[in-house]
């Protein structure tokens, strides 16, 4: 037994480190390819995989929250459809038309001659309301070939090409 005059001496508790918390299970991955970092997801049974051209862990954290976001929201396209632009898609519906002998191909090259002027260079998932109205407001000030406005039934069969 020890001596009454000597007291207890207990060690303190030394505070365990913070680990970083994980992300959630099954909602994709960080991975760090040479000195880039890339994002590895799944959205319905495919896996996706995606390069963020960056060196920082911080810019695949925000690619990958941004893909979630896409997904949970339903407007998930995919990495390679975001590249697609307006102009390649009437080029194809133009080839598409030639390739079947469709009569209607001369007014098609007519009408898709000024959207690709305005929109060809634009990705086609950034085609939205907005920029139809814009495009709209745009072609109806324009002149035709006869000299006098573009007639609103004119931009109207011109955007239904967009439709098809």
């Amino acid at each position: 037994m020890p001596p009454a005059s000597a007291a207890l001496v207990i060690p303190e508790a030394k505070p365990e480190p913070k680990a970083e918390p994980k992300a959630p299970r099954g909602f994709g991955a960080k991975m760090l390819r040479g000195r880039v970092w890339w994002i590895r997801y799944s959205v319905d049974g495919v896996e996706h995989r995606e390069s963020t051209k960056s060196e920082r862990e911080i810019d695949a954290e925000r690619l990958l929250k941004t893909r979630w976001k896409q997904i949970g929201a339903g407007r998930f396209v995919g990495h390679k459809a975001e590249k697609v632009t307006v102009g390649a898609l009437l080029d194809a519906l133009l080839v598409e038309y030639q390739s079947n002998g469709r009569r209607s191909t001369n007014s098609l090259t007519g009408r898709i001659e000024h959207l690709m002027a305005s929109l060809g260079n634009r990705r086609a998932c950034d085609v939205t309301g907005a920029t139809v109205e814009a495009y709209k407001a745009e072609r109806l000030t324009m002149k035709s070939r006869r000299g006098g406005l573009v007639a609103p039934a004119t931009v109207n069969r011109e955007l239904m090409t967009l439709v098809k």
